[in-house]
């Protein structure tokens, strides 16, 4: 099975993947930075947490699959 990726794509999109988590967590920071008045707000920062987790898992495997797609086994 291979997914026809050149090592520069599969590079390319690993940084896609990294730049995103940065942004989720950048949310995160900015979040955690604003007055904690409302009841929303807990919630509001897990729901970006998780979904960074969720992101960054899905990132590995993407990563993984485009490493064994270039590997000459």
């Amino acid at each position: 099975m291979s997914y026809n990726l050149t090592e520069n794509q599969a590079s390319q999109g690993a940084n896609y993947a990294g730049r995103a988590m940065n942004a989720f967590q950048t949310a995160v920071n900015i979040d955690n930075q604003q007055p904690q008045t409302e009841g929303t707000t807990f919630w509001f920062r897990w729901f970006i947490r998780v979904v960074a987790i969720v992101t960054g898992i899905l990132a590995m495997i993407c990563g993984l699959f485009g490493a064994l797609s270039v590997s000459p086994f």
